[in-house]
C-alpha cells in the first residue's frame, strides 16, 4: 500500500532557492497517574523543546484533573510566550478521568484529531494516535502522537495499528513526524513496518540502533520511545539524545526523547555531465545564464531525439519540484517535450515506474520560459531522471535547454 507520508504541499517553487527551518521535538511517557507536573514541566522546560508529545495523560473528569492544561501552563510560565495544546481521549478510567495523548506546542495548533486504533481482545486499554497540524513558519507541520499496546501478547494489535497509523498519516500531505512510546524494540514487527516509511531518528544521528534507553528509571535498558521522521536525507538531524541527568532520571518511568532538525531543501542542479549525446552551444544568442545550454536539434521526421540526464537518487513517495528553462523553434511536426522519469535502481534493465511530462508542445518559442512541475516519486522507484526530448520532430527543428535543477519539496520557502 503506497502511504502518502513525506511531502505534498506548501512549497511555492522560486528560481534558484535555498529555504531551511530548524525545529526541536520532544517525545515523553510521563507516567500514568499521580505524578508531579511541576517536576515532568521542569524536565521539559530544561530541554527547551519546540513541540513535546505527550504519553499517559489525563484530560479531566476525574480526580487527577486536567493534567494537559496545567502541564502546558506550567511549561509556559518556565519558558515564556504563548503555548498550546492539544488532548487525545483513547478512553476513560473509573475515577482518574479522560486519558490518553497530548501534544504541547509553541506554535499554533490550528487543528487537532484523535484516530482510535483496533484493540484486540487481549488488550488492557483502548489505544489511539493523535494528531496534530501546527503553524510553523506560516506553513503546516503534521506532528501525530501514539501509545501503542503494551506486552508480549499484544503484538499483533501493535502490528496493525502499525498500519493504520500509516494510513491515518497519508491522509494529509506535507511535513510529518510521528513520536511516542511504541511498547517495542527495534526489530519488533510495528516499529520494523513503520521505520519502511519513515526514519528512527536516533538511528539517524547516532548510526547505530543500540543505546538510547529510555524504560525503566533509575536504570533503563530498553528503547521503546522513538521519534519518527520523514525518508528524504534533506531532513538533516542535527541532535537526537535520552536525558540521562537531573529530574529526567526519575519523574517517570520513562525518559524522554529529544531531537532537532534541519528541513532543508537545496536544488539538484542538473548541469554536467549530461554525457555525450547533448551538444553544448556557447554562443550568446542560445543560453539563458552562464556559459552553455543544451542544444538539441532534428534531422528526420521518424526519429526520436530523446537524450536522457544521468539517472540520480531519490526517496520513495517523495515529492520533487523539478525546474527547466527552455526556448524552441521551427516545430512544425512532432513535439518537444520535458519529462520527469523514475526507475529503481538497477544499473542494466532498469524497471520504469512513471513519468511527468512538464512540457509538451509544437510551434515556436523564441523566448526563454521556466518551466517547472512536482512529482511524487512511486513506492518502490529510487532514482529519477529528467529527459529532454524532440519527439518526431520534422527536420530543422530544434530546442535549448537552460538553468535545469530538481528539489525536494519540503513545505517550507516562498
Amino acid at each position: 500500500m503506497p502511504y502518502n507520508l513525506i511531502l505534498n504541499s506548501g512549497f511555492e517553487y522560486s528560481e534558484g532557492i535555498s529555504t531551511t527551518f530548524s525545529i526541536k521535538l520532544m517525545t515523553y511517557n510521563i507516567g500514568r497517574g499521580n505524578v508531579n507536573l511541576d517536576t515532568i514541566a521542569e524536565v521539559i522546560a530544561q530541554e527547551n523543546p519546540d513541540i513535546v508529545g505527550i504519553n499517559e495523560i489525563f484530560g479531566g473528569g476525574g480526580i487527577y484533573g486536567d493534567q494537559v492544561t496545567s502541564l502546558r501552563n506550567k511549561i509556559q510560565t518556565r519558558l515564556g510566550g504563548t503555548w498550546y495544546s492539544a488532548f487525545g481521549k483513547n478512553t476513560y478510567f473509573f475515577l482518574e478521568g479522560d486519558y490518553g495523548n497530548a501534544v504541547i506546542s509553541r506554535y499554533a495548533i490550528t487543528s487537532s484529531y484523535n484516530r482510535l486504533l483496533t484493540r484486540e481482545p487481549s488488550s488492557n486499554e483502548q489505544r489511539g494516535c493523535l494528531r496534530t497540524k501546527i503553524k510553523v513558519a506560516g506553513s503546516d507541520f503534521w506532528f501525530y502522537v501514539t501509545h501503542l499496546a503494551n506486552g508480549a501478547t499484544n503484538s499483533t494489535e501493535r502490528k496493525i495499528s502499525a498500519e493504520e497509523i500509516l494510513t491515518f498519516m497519508g491522509e494529509h500531505t506535507g511535513v510529518k513526524v510521528l513520536a511516542g512510546d511504541f511498547n517495542e524494540s527495534y526489530t519488533w514487527p510495528a516499529v520494523t513496518r513503520i521505520k519502511q516509511y519513515m526514519r528512527d531518528a536516533w538511528k539517524v544521528y547516532t548510526g547505530s540502533d543500540s543505546g538510547g534507553y529510555t524504560l525503566s528509571n533509575p536504570n533503563p535498558n530498553a528503547r521503546f520511545d522513538y521519534i519518527f521522521i520523514p525518508q528524504p536525507v534533506t531532513f538533516t538531524v542535527t541532535t537526537c539524545y535520552v536525558p540521562n541527568y537531573g529530574s529526567a532520571t526519575s519523574a517517570s518511568d520513562h525518559r524522554p526523547v529529544v531531537v532537532s532538525f534541519v528541513l532543508k531543501n537545496e536544488p539538484i542542479r542538473l548541469w554536467e555531465p549530461f554525457g555525450n549525446d547533448f551538444y553544448y552551444t556557447t554562443a550568446t544568442s542560445d543560453k539563458y545564464s552562464g556559459n552553455k545550454s543544451i542544444f538539441l536539434y532534428s534531422t528526420s521526421t521518424t526519429s526520436n531525439n530523446g537524450i536522457k540526464s544521468q539517472r540520480f537518487a531519490v526517496s520513495s513517495l517523495a515529492t520533487y519540484v523539478c525546474s527547466v528553462r527552455a526556448k524552441w523553434a521551427n516545430v512544425s511536426t512532432g513535439q518537444v517535450q520535458v519529462q520527469v522519469r523514475s526507475y529503481d535502481d538497477k544499473l542494466d534493465a532498469p524497471t520504469y515506474y512513471g513519468a511527468l511530462t512538464i512540457l509538451t508542445t509544437g510551434s515556436s518559442n523564441n523566448n526563454w520560459v521556466l518551466l517547472h512541475g512536482e512529482y511524487q516519486v512511486p513506492a518502490g522507484a529510487k532514482t529519477m531522471e529528467v529527459q529532454l526530448s524532440l519527439v518526431n520532430a520534422n527536420n530543422g527543428a530544434y530546442s535549448m535547454f537552460d538553468d535545469i535543477s530538481c528539489g525536494l519539496k519540503i513545505g517550507y520557502g516562498t
